[in-house]
């Protein structure tokens, strides 16, 4: 039996045999079922808790850097989540002119992958000129979209003596990881 106390984790558990609560972030109460909390472990972030029907529950400091890499190693959610961040990075914008006739735009991007977390994200704005001629432009937002998070971003254009109209911004790029993300 695991109880979360607020935190991050792997559980591994190889058949009857042995389970693993390896612990990244906070703590959490480790033990066997059916026994009381008082025969328990309390795991911390960077250890791990073995227990085997042989050896019972053991607790160990964490030597694998690599716990967590089934979720980008042959997984298919993150393989997904890597190859399409337009699917999950999901946009949404305001734009107007401010008091000296430059353009502004401030938006926020939600991410609603669940294990990948994008980094360099390159949003492409494209407007359309008064003259009608079309125009793009690319901007890197600095922060880290966290898997169920939200950034903010604003971002003002270099063109106080020019009109914009039907100004439009997408994710034209990210890159995706799960490092530091549990």
């Amino acid at each position: 039996t695991t109880e979360a106390l607020g935190t991050a984790l792997n559980i591994k558990a190889l058949g009857d045999t042995a389970v693993t609560v390896t612990v990244a972030e906070g703590k959490v109460r480790f033990y066997e079922r059916g026994a009381s909390k008082e025969e328990s472990v309390l795991v911390e972030a960077n250890y791990k808790a073995v227990f085997t029907p042989t050896s019972g529950l053991k607790k160990t400091i964490n030597n694998d850097p690599g716990f967590a890499t089934w979720r980008e190693q042959n997984n298919i959610v993150f393989q997904r989540e890597k190859n399409t961040p337009g699917d999950f990075l999901v946009n949404t914008y305001a734009w107007r002119k401010n008091a000296i006739n430059q353009t502004v735009i401030e938006g926020t991007i939600k991410n609603n992958a669940t294990l990948a977390a994008y980094t360099g994200i390159v949003l492409e704005v494209t407007y359309r000129k008064r003259n009608g001629n079309m125009m793009t432009i690319n901007f890197s937002v600095a922060e880290t979209a966290q898997p169920g998070s939200a950034i903010r971003y604003r971002k003002r254009l270099l063109d106080i003596l020019t009109d914009k109209q039907n100004i439009t911004v997408k994710v034209k790029s990210a890159s995706a990881t799960s490092k530091g993300v549990y």
